[in-house]
């Protein structure tokens, strides 16, 4: 089943690329799908990610403070929310919103025959229907990315400025102390990788789907747990890389 799934991964890729080759889409269509993965995922990142700024603030200024580091606790979220968490949250939140809404697309219309009708009438589904979300996919990621990040510091600032009664000169100094052009520049690429393995990754389950409605339903939860997995896997990878000395 496993060795099954991954040679047809494989030639669907190569199908995604030959399409490429002899049929571009349209550049209204990715338009389309870009704001319609922003739209679908910029709620759901911004309530993950305040919180989740706020949860990280909470947790650096309980553990600083018992060495008297206090001033750094600022300074520690914006790192840690830039390099690791923003893009591998973002990814996930991306995965259960937009590439769910991908999956149940592409199989609802599988299970209708609709893909088969534009086979037969010479319509390569490729170009029209699974590039463009991935593509749109892609684009929205780092702007999901960089909305995230701001809204999780926001939270952090909230947290040890407001409510704990922090310095905010030393929130602010400790960000710019540590954050460099550098771990932006690493964690939008990752993003844009992210949002293009989602995209992939929903767009070849929903391919997959039979069975009608229950079947589409197990190709999207299997495309959220294939997709996360291979996140997981690549961000360590890219982390050990990068970071790792």
């Amino acid at each position: 089943m496993v060795f099954t799934t991954t040679g047809d991964f494989f030639i669907y890729l190569a199908l995604v690329i030959t399409s490429l080759r002899f049929s571009r889409p349209r550049a209204l269509d990715i338009l389309d799908q870009t704001l319609g993965a922003f739209r679908l995922g910029w709620r759901p990142v911004v309530a993950v990610m305040f919180p989740f700024g706020m949860a990280f603030g909470f947790n650096f200024d309980s553990l600083l403070a018992i060495i008297g580091g206090r001033f750094f606790a600022g300074g520690a979220i914006a790192p840690s929310v830039i390099r690791r968490a923003g893009p591998l949250v973002v990814a996930m939140i991306l995965t259960a919103v937009v590439g769910a809404a991908v999956a149940a697309d592409l199989g609802a219309r599988k299970v209708r025959d609709e893909i088969d009708a534009m086979r037969v009438m010479g319509v390569n589904p490729y170009p029209r229907l699974v590039i463009p979300r991935i593509l749109g996919t892609a684009i929205a990621s780092p702007f999901l990315y960089f909305m995230g990040v701001a809204a999780a510091i926001i939270g952090g600032f909230i947290l040890l400025v407001v409510v704990r009664s922090s310095n905010a000169g030393s929130f602010i100094t400790g960000m710019k102390t540590l954050v460099q052009v550098r771990d932006v520049t690493i964690a939008a690429s990752k993003s844009v990788l992210f949002g293009t393995i989602t995209g992939a990754m929903a767009c070849f389950f929903g391919l997959r789907a039979t069975g009608g409605p229950t079947g589409v339903a197990s190709r999207v939860r299997t495309s959220i747990i294939a997709t996360v997995s291979i996140v997981f896997v690549v961000d360590y990878a890219i982390t050990s890389l990068v970071y790792v000395q």
